[in-house]
């Protein structure tokens, strides 16, 4: 009775969480994020601007770049801005600002692809799972969706806390 109990319970959370995600093969880009027009790092409410000619914002854009996985998934939430708003004030967070709209494709059977003008990433909170998706939106708000599974970067996360650690 009790291992019938876990085969079913193994078996719902395995629909539930496929019926909720869709797994795209390939992240067509060679460099998924093109330079973004304005890189912002937060630490709990204090905004640090990352222009284009500070020494980090190319490292940030290359280990960005370098967290995008062969496989992505991509999952319906309830990231919004009131979220990411509060993230920015509890969290260490890097957000990319793009003037122009920027697309991102996503490819398996059917093709997905998304629009954005911006994209928000967090690196310190209590849940994995925000740490290891990203948020797009367009230039008014976030879409109700997170995108992962990003790989670790040592070297980006080193980065960040480097920039975050002068703040007191």
């Amino acid at each position: 009775m009790k291992g019938r109990t876990v085969l079913i319970l193994v078996f719902l959370s395995f629909f539930l969480f496929s019926g909720t995600c869709e797994i795209y093969k390939n992240v067509t880009a060679i460099n998924p994020l093109s330079m973004p027009d304005k890189i912002l790092v937060y630490k709990k409410g204090i905004e640090i601007d990352i222009s284009k000619t500070d020494s980090e914002y190319k490292e940030i854009l290359k280990f960005s770049n370098a967290r995008f996985p062969k496989y992505m998934c991509r999952a319906t939430d309830v990231i919004n801005n009131e979220v990411i708003e509060k993230y920015k004030k509890e969290t260490v967070a890097v957000e990319f600002i793009y003037n122009k709209e920027q697309s991102m494709e996503l490819k398996n059977d059917k093709q997905g692809s998304f629009k954005y003008n911006k994209l928000f990433f967090v690196f310190e909170d209590n849940h994995q799972y925000l740490s290891s998706t990203f948020q797009y939106g367009d230039k008014e708000e976030y879409k109700d969706s997170s995108i992962g599974q990003l790989l670790e970067a040592e070297e980006l996360t080193n980065i960040i806390k480097d920039i975050t650690g002068k703040i007191h």
